[in-house]
């Protein structure tokens, strides 16, 4: 059968039994308590046994069982000696010895590390003569096998000392009759010498090489490689300067020494009886031209071809100079560009053009009837050339500021400029407005509070972000101290309100009075939080809400977290602020008891929303068999 949990008696602040539960994590039962009959706990590493009347339990230190060494004695070493009950005996590997354990036979194997072949020697060093036993000495795939001597020591094979050093180049190495061998120059007239050019791994010419009617030739399909020595160039008839043909790094440079121009000739595949001929342009030309050759397929025109020239075959721009004659547009498979609706011939042009929806000069979009700009916060600047002026709808525009504090006046006839208003104006302040937050897209009559307002006055809400104006949909005027502005504005963000009197005299708010904003909504659903037990620890127990800025929780009633008439009517939780977590102990009420509280959201801009939750405080036996008081 599987564990069970034992059960304990609950006890109330009375110390009166009210029912069984189940051990929890955490509870004990002191030792007296215990039915052991002991009365407190031994000593570190006591351990539990029956006394010698065999009639009680008792802690004294443990007994062996078996008898077992506590020193060990090594000839000509010190003893090892176990000086506690804990000690630990460490068994170490020497030179050329591994020790290996295993736990579940109890043993421990001896084995020697020493190198048992040459091969897993790295420095390997000979006691005596090397005898090779009718074997080699090789290499492995393709390598050198390399024989360095240590200091002044020299290499002898079978007798001869061969030199330490390399010699000079075409140097041999001669003997001094003694076994001594050393690099030395070969005099001419004597001696063996080279037999022929190919025993000559490096050989060099004295003068120049006559074939004498013969060819060089390679070994069967053999290259023949020209290698001239640094910047050196491979000539071909001539020398380089006025005549010949250069080899050099990829380039092959046709120079003439006869003074016709450089040309190339490809013949054909029968009997060479025709040939294409790449000739260079006269000297009076003064043409150093560069001809490309096409990306991909594609065909070189010459004179008298019918083929035809596409424009991916043209690179950059054709000189009419380059052209005998012209183009015409019929022979141009487009011949004509279309603009919005406009087609224009080229060679044509056009003052005006028709049927564009969009136009894009610079930072500059027109699109439709709208004029806007496309870089980031850009300014769209008019600017009349000379004494011209900026004309907006029949409305003509000063064509300078004026000075602080002068407005912009009509002379009745469409021409506008700035003034000084006269002596009397009223200036408008603005001290408050209420409401000072309103919901998206929702009609809001917002009163405005100050002085100086005239009827009717202009007001205008303006995005303390992005500087843009909106429009209220209707001013109603109270006072001189009073007017009332409906707005019905979609976008969420802080703005400044601004008032504007009929003589000209406005004031704009010193700070954003004005929020659009959406009011705080709930995530958790209304009704039961679920079911606690009487006196439990509450956790994992909250409730979440978001809205456009930072929300805050907390109660209107005074059920949850209220303490004034615990455990009947109030639970004495706690609600954090700010995660909504509700934790704290569960009351414990004579019955199983449901608490009905309501909880509100708040956002940053003073929004609220509330919604009523409950949780249900369980007594007696619950499910799992457990009493709760």
């Amino acid at each position: 059968m599987a564990d069970k949990t034992p059960l304990r008696a609950v006890f109330n602040d009375s110390s009166i039994a009210t029912g069984l539960a189940e051990f929890q994590s955490g509870d004990t039962i002191p030792v007296t308590h215990g039915g052991t009959g002991l009365s407190s706990l031994g000593s570190a590493l006591q351990v539990l046994r029956v006394n010698s009347a065999g009639n009680a339990l008792e802690f004294a230190a443990a007994a062996g069982t078996q008898n077992v060494f506590s020193t060990i004695s090594v000839a000509g070493q010190s003893n090892v000696v176990a000086d506690a009950t804990t000690d630990t005996l460490t068994i170490a590997a020497g030179t050329g010895m591994t020790i290996t354990t295993t736990a579940g036979t109890d043993t421990i194997t001896f084995a020697t590390s020493a190198i048992t072949s040459v091969a897993a020697d790295t420095s390997p060093q000979l006691g005596g003569n090397l005898d090779v036993n009718g074997n080699s000495i090789v290499s492995a795939s393709n390598g050198n096998i390399s024989i360095t001597p240590n200091g002044s020591g020299k290499i002898i094979l079978d007798g001869l000392s061969f030199p330490t050093s390399d010699g000079s180049a075409d140097q041999v190495l001669k003997t001094d009759g003694s076994g001594n061998l050393s690099f030395a120059t070969v005099s001419g007239g004597g001696g063996s010498g080279i037999a022929s050019l190919a025993a000559d791994s490096s050989p060099q010419l004295g003068g120049d090489l006559d074939v004498n009617g013969n060819d060089i030739i390679s070994v069967s399909n053999g290259n023949i490689n020209l290698l001239p020595n640094g910047s050196g160039k491979v000539i071909v008839d001539g020398n380089g300067s006025t005549g010949g043909i250069l080899l050099h790094d990829g380039n092959v440079d046709i120079r003439s020494g006869t003074g016709a121009v450089s040309k190339i000739k490809f013949y054909c595949e029968v009997n060479n009886a025709h040939a294409q001929t790449l000739q260079a342009q006269p000297h009076s030309a003064g043409s150093s031209a560069v001809i490309t050759l096409p990306v991909a397929t594609g065909t070189l025109i010459g004179s008298g071809d019918t083929g035809s020239v596409s424009n991916t075959m043209l690179a950059g721009s054709i000189a009419a100079s380059k052209l005998a004659g012209s183009i015409g547009n019929s022979k141009l498979s487009n011949s004509s560009i279309t603009i919005g609706s406009d087609a224009i011939a080229l060679g044509a042009s056009r003052t005006d053009i028709n049927g564009l929806t969009s136009l894009d000069v610079d930072n500059i979009t027109i699109d439709g009837n709208v004029i806007s700009s496309t870089d980031t916060n850009g300014n769209i600047t008019l600017t009349p050339n000379g004494s011209g002026k900026v004309v907006l709808d029949g409305l003509t525009y000063p064509a300078s500021d004026g000075s602080d504090g002068q407005v912009i006046t009509t002379d009745g006839s469409g021409v506008l400029s700035f003034s000084t208003v006269s002596s009397g104006g009223t200036a408008p302040t603005i001290s408050s407005i209420s409401p000072s937050v309103a919901l998206p897209s929702t009609s809001t009559a917002i009163t405005i509070s100050g002085t100086g307002f005239v009827s009717v006055p202009v007001v205008n809400a303006i995005n303390s972000s992005t500087g843009a104006i909106i429009t209220p949909t209707a001013v109603t005027f109270t006072n001189a101290t009073t007017i009332v502005a409906t707005f019905n504005e979609s976008t969420q963000a802080s703005y400044y309100i601004r008032v504007e009197n009929n003589d000209g005299l406005a004031v704009r708010s010193s700070s954003a009075l004005l929020s659009i904003s959406a009011a705080p909504s709930w995530s958790t659903s209304a009704g039961s939080l679920g079911n606690v037990g009487a006196g439990s620890t509450i956790s994992g127990i909250s409730v979440s809400g978001s809205s456009d800025s930072t929300v805050a929780y907390s109660e209107t009633t005074s059920v949850l977290t209220s303490n004034s008439d615990t455990p009947g009517t109030t639970m004495n939780l706690t609600l954090n602020s700010s995660t909504g977590a509700i934790t704290g102990t569960a009351p414990t009420p004579t019955a199983t008891t449901t608490y009905n509280f309501t909880l509100r959201l708040t956002d940053a801009e003073s929004q609220t929303a509330d919604r009523a939750f409950s949780l249900t405080v369980e007594t007696g036996l619950n499910n799992s068999g457990q009493f709760f008081p």
